[in-house]
Parts: structure tokens; sequence; C-alpha cells
């Protein structure tokens, strides 16, 4: 996916605050990583830049794999487990998605994936 789209699509996510956390995946990485999608400050031409929304950062655009917006977030994962989760609606995310246009996105059990690249 270009610079653009994904400029575009993080920006949205943020001024609608319809999530908060994420798994990233970047190219280089062996393993996904749990963070947050970042403010619109964070966002550059290019990248997320340095504001700590996945361990790893900063990162290109071009760097991402694919983005997991789960349903289910792990929010206190020190607090009973009643307590532990958060969820986020996925419909509402889906919903804020479509509203741009044509994304790369898939819908599964763990929640809405973004594909920085067609399989």
């Amino acid at each position: 996916m270009s610079n653009t789209k994904w400029k575009k699509l993080l920006s949205h996510l943020a001024q609608a605050d319809v999530a908060s956390h994420c798994i990233w995946k970047l190219l280089e990485w062996e393993n996904s990583r749990e963070g947050f999608l970042p403010a619109l400050d964070c966002l550059t031409e290019l990248g997320v830049g340095d504001c700590g929304a996945v361990t790893g950062g900063p990162f290109q655009y071009s760097e991402i794999e694919w983005l997991l917006i789960p349903d289910k977030a792990t929010r206190w994962p020190h607090a009973q487990p009643q307590h532990r989760y958060e969820r986020q609606d996925i419909g509402r995310v889906q919903a804020e998605i479509d509203s741009l246009g044509q994304y790369p996105y898939r819908i599964t059990s763990a929640g809405l994936v973004v594909s920085g690249y067609a399989p």
C-alpha cells in the first residue's frame, strides 16, 4: 500500500477515535508486536515517527506487512481476568475504513487486518 494511503488511513482512524490498540507486523520482524494506533502528530509523509506506537519504531509505511486492530485487546495485563481486556468495535473501524474508499483489509476471528502488500 502506498505511503499516501497509509497516512490517510492512520490519520482518519486517529481523528475518528474508534480504536486504540493494534498489533503491528513489519517486514523485517520475525514476530508481530503489540502497540497502539499513532496520534496525528506522530504521522509523517513517509512513516510513523518516534512516538512509541510500538517497540522498534520509528518506521516507514513501506515496512508495514500488516496491521491488526483486535476485537479484544489486553488493556490491564495484571488485573483480574474479567477486567483485563478492552473490546474495540470492529464494525465501527470497518465503517470508517470503508468511508475512505478501497483498502486491502479482511475481518478475521481476531479482528480487522489491513494488509500492506497484496498476497
